[in-house]
């Protein structure tokens, strides 16, 4: 969310000040001459190459590799520094979805840990106050099949009883009413007759946030049972996974749902996040024990933003991009809502929403027209210039569940997001050969939208031109995805300015475009979701490529024009 925003403060926040052999942020250093402590993450240098993951055949080798992968290095690069803090009898938090250990660190200490190559940085853990609007929401009663089911086409798999069977999603909020009619008999771990909450639910939440001033939080902390302290987290599962008679409001009622408190009463940490995407990568039991890769969810939606007040700085980015990225190699699809700061140009500008690995939503209304309060790319805090967001999908008057058995309507990207995650469950529902495919679902999603033009230019883009920092790619339309994720069952082709010829393709074959092209991105998928071949070419009306080297099987082509991004979709079947 976060459920507060910010006005960013730029004051010593793009760089770091080197001494000895690491860098040290100037927020920390400050910190430490004010206070006796400081709470800061020790980021280290060795982040391990996971590339080699996306060659694996499954989501459960893609897991356990990465996995593995990690936890080896972490023992490896972070053992002199534990066994340092360890002799000075210091508590800390080591983390290996990214390779970094959170700690409250002794002022006079901090010089000391100049003498440890292997640390790359020291960066802030702490909030930095700023000033913030706040999400409106509004509720009354009634029962049927939400608006935005039916806009994106998710009704089209309900028919053909595709329903998210088989899919887990995961959610990390300000935590779940799980005993909600709407949400009980979808909680993976609600397992009649039995309920455990391990491997289900973890609670990042440990002790009261800096910005509230009570202790009197009704969750409490490190809970052992799924419990939302703010509303907004069940909210966003009910979206996703909610039944409750005929209050059908979630788009993937039969998938299974696992989550994580990452907020307290809405505010959340660096450290905090990064702890739910660590647990979501290989979940534990209560204890923190015993961690298993193969438990991790399909896709993880983020309704939350981590701004300046909580922590999240430019020196300190990399620490959750370098997460996102690991999980995304896992095969695990990570949602995040855009934010609310629209409309204004560049107000994509937070974790984890800034981050190319991650699948950032704006929100539309029933119109199909964009929310006013969606946030708007390009990405410029951190001068990527990244086009953001990437889909869009409803977020305005979203009624969903909420706790104490009751619903209510909210209005944020923090609602389309949720539309989103509950759409790639149904999509790998329906093909589960693509679990774990993280680019070619993507990529479905983004050619299949529908564009939502808006009188708007960001970033020297028209909001016309498909995609643009506005709306993305489009309003994700799942009616339309449905015929390339199972044809068989949706026997019409979909209308696309390219097409193939011959096809079935012996060995070479001729793209034809309704429109010039020019320079133009050709990438090739499998039915497994792998990307099996790609080109950059140029390409006018007609292109002659040959695809000898491809197996026989069915393909799905994708090509985007790289000036505007203007797509189409081809399939063709090879054989020899």
């Amino acid at each position: 969310m976060n459920l507060h925003q910010y006005l960013l403060p730029f004051f010593l926040l793009f760089h770091l000040i080197v001494m000895g052999q690491i860098e040290i942020d100037p927020v920390v250093l400050q910190k430490a001459k004010d206070d006796k402590a400081v709470d800061c993450l020790i980021y280290f240098k060795n982040q391990p190459d996971l590339s080699a993951a996306r060659n694996l055949s499954d989501k459960l080798q893609m897991g356990r590799f990465v996995y593995h992968k990690l936890r080896s290095e972490v023992d490896i690069s972070q053992k002199r520094v534990r066994a340092f803090l360890d002799a000075n009898a210091l508590s800390y938090q080591s983390f290996f979805v990214v390779n970094a250990i959170r700690i409250y660190l002794p002022s006079q200490m901090l010089q000391q840990l100049e003498g440890f190559s292997e640390i790359a940085k020291v960066l802030p853990n702490l909030p930095i106050h700023a000033s913030f609007p706040v999400e409106t929401s509004n509720s009354y009663s009634k029962s049927g099949i939400e608006w935005g089911i039916d806009k994106i086409g998710a009704r089209d798999f309900w028919d053909l009883s595709i329903k998210g069977k088989g899919v887990v999603v995961g959610g990390q909020d300000t935590g779940y009413d799980w005993s909600h009619p709407a949400l009980q008999g979808s909680y993976r771990g609600n397992n009649h007759p039995f309920t455990t909450h391990d491997y289900h639910w973890h609670d990042a939440i440990h002790a009261v946030h800096p910005q509230n001033s009570d202790t009197l939080n009704p969750c409490g902390f490190n809970s052992n049972q799924p419990c939302d302290d703010n509303n907004h987290g069940t909210h966003t599962m009910g979206t996703m996974t909610g039944l409750d008679g005929l209050n059908q409001i979630g788009l993937a009622p039969e998938a299974q749902w696992i989550g994580c408190r990452n907020m307290e009463r809405g505010w959340g940490l660096p450290s905090t996040y990064i702890e739910c995407f660590e647990w979501f990568l290989a979940p534990t039991n209560l204890q923190g024990l015993d961690a298993n890769p193969d438990l991790s969810p399909h896709v993880i939606n983020n309704s939350w933003s981590c701004p300046t007040i909580e922590g999240c700085v430019p020196s300190n980015f990399e620490a959750m991009r370098v997460a996102v990225s690991n999980l995304r190699q896992a095969g695990i699809v990570v949602i995040v809502s855009a934010g609310n700061e629209g409309p204004a140009c560049g107000s994509i500008a937070t974790p984890a929403a800034i981050f190319d690995a991650s699948i950032t939503v704006g929100a539309t209304n029933v119109l199909d027209s964009m929310a006013a309060f969606s946030s708007r790319g390009p990405v410029t805090i951190d001068a990527s210039n990244l086009m953001k967001p990437d889909i869009c999908a409803p977020g305005v008057n979203i009624r969903s569940c909420v706790p104490d058995s009751q619903y209510a309507n909210y209005n944020g990207t923090s609602m389309a997001g949720p539309h989103v995650a509950g759409a790639i469950a149904l999509l790998i529902s329906a093909n589960p050969e693509w679990a774990g495919k993280v680019e070619w679902l993507e990529e479905l999603i983004k050619f299949t939208a529908k564009p939502i033009g808006i009188n708007q230019v960001c970033g020297n883009i028209s909001g016309y031109d498909v995609p643009n920092h506005v709306s993305g790619w489009g309003r994700i339309d799942l009616k339309k995805a449905l015929a390339f994720v199972r044809p068989d069952l949706l026997q019409k082709d979909i209308p696309s300015p390219i097409s193939i010829f011959p096809n079935p393709v012996i060995s070479t074959a001729t793209l034809f475009s309704e429109f010039e092209m020019g320079d133009v991105d050709i990438k090739v998928f499998n039915a497994q979701g792998q990307l099996v071949w790609q080109q950059a070419s140029f390409f006018q009306r007609m292109k002659e490529i040959d695809f000898s080297a491809l197996p026989n099987a069915t393909y799905l082509g994708v090509i985007s024009q790289k000036s505007s991004g203007l797509s189409g979709l081809f399939k063709f079947v090879k054989k020899s």
